[in-house]
């Protein structure tokens, strides 16, 4: 039997927080805000420690404007990166009726109106998509004029943003937003914003954070979103060993001794040449001191020191040349009653007996959730009580 699995690099960037950005909507946060849908004032003021900066276009679909968002908590944070365009507010949060109210007056260079962040929150359904839509208006009488006239006023609303800031699609995850967002404009505050307009310039894209490791994001190679390599769980495997304040292979952070029948090992484990290699070996038949249902062969397996909540992760690898799966996976077994896994991928150097889809070429990637805190289950399913 032989088996080996090459890893050549493990990288993970985490997105900056633009200190030069001012936050969206008086930093308030978004989907806690929506969630209210204007039956309450909004007071969910978010923290800068759960903080995110989006990016988006100008007419040309170039990314123009950054800012600044911010979240009461990690979990909204990270619903938000993983969809800023189902989250963020149509026209950057200015005042929808307003744009359609006083046409001469607002630009892309002139921007306003000003929107009500305490009670102007409306989620509305859109009934060719089906997709939810959140807006801030600047008042409740100016939300009532809007739905109630829709889906013109939306129409109407929508030709002047794009011919503002451009079309860049209507749907997730394709669909992209254009312009800035609100910063300046509220009808909480005391400035004007029809003789002090919210300007288009002066919201610059993340800074380049220079130096970073090489390579450079490969769907980012610019570094236009201002990407920071994060050192605990970055490793080219350029030194002679695994790294022990990265990795580890003790079954105890582990997690399993293995996946049966095969035994996992740290004598498999090799680094050379800026890389890992895994390797699955045979052994002798049956081994009395192994644990029950482990035999025949052995394999190997790492588990990061550290852990993290969000990211963009990139790994570059190829699989062993054999059956045994090669993979890349996430979880969270926190002690408490969750257990939740994300395989990346798992895939083998040739097909595999038990699953004929999964080669060197076509790979399985799976979200697990097995257990919930709270949460019952029954028959394979989840339920919530």
């Amino acid at each position: 039997m032989k088996g080996v699995y090459t890893l050549v690099s493990c990288s993970l960037f985490l997105p900056t927080v633009n200190a030069n950005a001012p936050p969206a909507l008086q930093g308030l946060d978004v989907i806690e805000c929506a969630n209210i849908n204007g039956t309450s004032p909004c007071t969910a003021v978010g923290s800068p420690e759960w903080a995110t900066n989006y990016t988006t276009l100008d007419r040309t679909s170039n990314p123009a404007f950054t800012t600044e968002f911010r979240f009461v908590s990690e979990d909204n944070m990270i619903a938000f990166e993983n969809a800023p365009f189902s989250y963020a507010p149509k026209y950057g949060g200015f005042c929808p009726m307003g744009l359609l109210a006083n046409q001469t007056t607002w630009s892309s260079k002139h921007l306003g109106p000003a929107s009500d962040v305490v009670a102007g929150w409306r989620v509305v359904t859109d009934d060719d998509t089906g997709l939810d839509e959140l807006y801030v208006f600047g008042s409740h009488a100016a939300a009532d004029e809007f739905i109630a006239g829709l889906p013109q006023t939306r129409e109407r609303a929508d030709k002047i943003w794009d011919e503002w800031f451009g079309d860049h699609g209507r749907l997730p995850p394709y669909g992209m937003d254009g312009g800035p967002f609100n910063t300046a404009c509220f009808s909480n505050g005391t400035r004007d914003c029809r003789v002090h307009p919210q300007q288009e310039v002066g919201f610059p894209t993340a800074p380049r954070q220079q130096p970073l490791p090489s390579p450079l994001p490969v769907t980012d190679p610019l570094n236009i979103s201002g990407w920071l390599a994060y050192a605990p769980l970055w490793d080219e495997f350029d030194g002679d060993q695994l790294d022990p304040t990265i990795w580890s292979t003790d079954p105890h952070v582990v997690g399993w001794v293995g996946r049966q029948p095969g035994l996992f090992d740290g004598s498999n484990i090799d680094v050379r040449n800026s890389k890992l290699t895994m390797r699955a070996r045979a052994a002798s038949w049956p081994n009395t001191s192994w644990p029950t249902g482990f035999g025949n062969f052995t394999t190997s397996a790492i588990h990061s020191i550290n852990q993290t909540a969000h990211g963009y992760f990139e790994v570059r690898s190829r699989s062993g040349s054999s059956s045994i799966s090669s993979s890349f996976w996430f979880h969270q077994n926190d002690g408490a009653g969750t257990w939740t896994e994300i395989d990346v991928f798992e895939s083998t150097g040739v097909s595999s007996k038990v699953d004929v889809d999964m080669n060197s070429t076509v790979f399985c990637s799976h979200t697990h959730i097995f257990t919930l805190a709270g949460v019952k289950q029954s028959g394979g399913r989840i339920y919530v009580s």
